[in-house]
């Protein structure tokens, strides 16, 4: 799929569970008064779920990340804002186009204070991540929650009753002396 006015980035994320590497250097500039930023398509997206992206990054580099999420009427609004031409060409390429497809914009702004002129400058290395969500949980945090609760089942069926014997046994030798 080809994004509307050449104006995206060319990384198209189809989803998947797999992670892509970027580089804010790698950027739009001009576009919503900010250099820092960049589009991704999010394409083959099921009506029925619930996604979350989310970008991971080296703490050696402070960065504060803004992740928004558009459909193709706000994206013609932010790249051409006030023009009803380019709303009715939205329309329709819309129809043509699946409607689960979505733009996704990462902003960056470096947050570090630094002696190194120019650091701000420096590109910023991220992944990106799409994930789909079950109930409000994704996939890969299953087996952490799994893990809590046989150790909470472990200890509300085992070990409290171990240590309330104990007590009670420890309780009546004493009443025993």
């Amino acid at each position: 799929m080809t994004p509307p006015y050449g104006m995206f980035s060319n990384q198209s994320l189809e989803f998947s569970n797999k992670s892509l590497e970027s580089s804010c250097g790698e950027v739009l500039d001009n576009i919503a008064n900010t250099k820092w930023q960049q589009w991704f398509i999010l394409d083959h997206l099921k009506i029925d779920e619930v996604y979350e992206a989310r970008v991971s990054y080296a703490a050696t580099t402070p960065t504060d990340f803004i992740l928004a999420i558009f459909d193709y009427e706000e994206v013609a609004q932010i790249l051409q804002p006030g023009k009803k031409a380019v709303l009715q060409e939205i329309e329709e390429v819309e129809h043509m186009l699946e409607t689960t497809t979505k733009f996704l914009r990462i902003r960056a702004k470096y947050t570090g204070v630094s002696h190194i002129p120019g650091r701000e400058l420096i590109p910023v290395r991220y992944n990106l991540v799409l994930e789909t969500l079950y109930l409000g949980i994704p996939y890969q945090a299953y087996k952490v929650v799994l893990v809590i609760l046989i150790c909470c089942a472990l200890g509300a069926f085992v070990l409290v009753p171990i240590a309330q014997s104990l007590v009670l046994q420890i309780r009546e030798d004493k009443r025993a002396d």
